[in-house]
């Protein structure tokens, strides 16, 4: 849905491409494709079919929203080890 993002200080992260305006509402999951990061994006606005997966690269402006995901799964992983 996007090639270029943006970082903006409301709950979610605006991305754009050179026609339309595009806010992550939140990641949903975190998949690797050909050894590279990607990320499933829930659109706000959209429906959960309408999720796209998004490399790294298009997500350059939008880390605040990358980092706070990423620390979420530190936390479930860290939760998992500990109750094992």
């Amino acid at each position: 849905m996007s090639k270029k993002s943006t970082d903006s200080n409301r709950a979610g992260r605006d991305l754009e491409d050179k026609s339309s305006e595009f806010t992550v509402e939140k990641f949903m999951a975190k998949r690797y494709l050909r050894g590279r990061p990607q990320y499933l994006a829930k659109w706000e606005g959209y429906s959960m079919d309408q999720s796209t997966w998004e490399p790294l690269e298009n997500l350059g402006n939008c880390m605040t929203l990358v980092a706070d995901f990423e620390a979420e799964l530190f936390k479930k992983s860290q939760e998992k080890h500990n109750t094992q």
